[in-house]
């Protein structure tokens, strides 16, 4: 029987809230030929703030900080772990880096964590 991690991350919601209130971090996509641009986008720049040390993984992922428009951070947390052949992780954003004081909107549904 195999086992396996499965790393869902952050909801589709939680990017959300950060493209909308955090700092971000720009970039080009450039063609090699032509230096022209192709693409522009941008993403929320994460420090690492902690991680995910169990024995299980074969590198812990490192947890992120981010830094807010208004100068507060909010962090990565593990919101919900089931087991189902492996872990399954699921990670929110709180006001704290314990994840007791999580951002509501960032949450994954409880139903959608239940079907693991």
């Amino acid at each position: 029987m195999s086992r396996s991690w499965s790393f869902l991350g952050l909801s589709e919601d939680a990017e959300n809230f950060l493209r909308a209130n955090a700092h971000a971090e720009e970039f080009e996509l450039r063609n090699l030929s032509t230096d022209e641009v192709v693409n522009r986008y941008s993403r929320a720049s994460g420090e690492p703030s902690g991680r995910i040390t169990d024995s299980w993984y074969d590198e812990p992922y490192k947890l992120k900080r981010y830094q807010l428009l208004d100068g507060s951070y909010c962090y990565e947390y593990v919101q919900a772990e089931p087991w189902c052949s492996g872990p399954t992780t699921f990670l929110a954003l709180a006001h704290d880096i314990d994840g007791q004081d999580p951002i509501p909107e960032t949450l994954w549904d409880q139903d959608l964590i239940d079907q693991y």
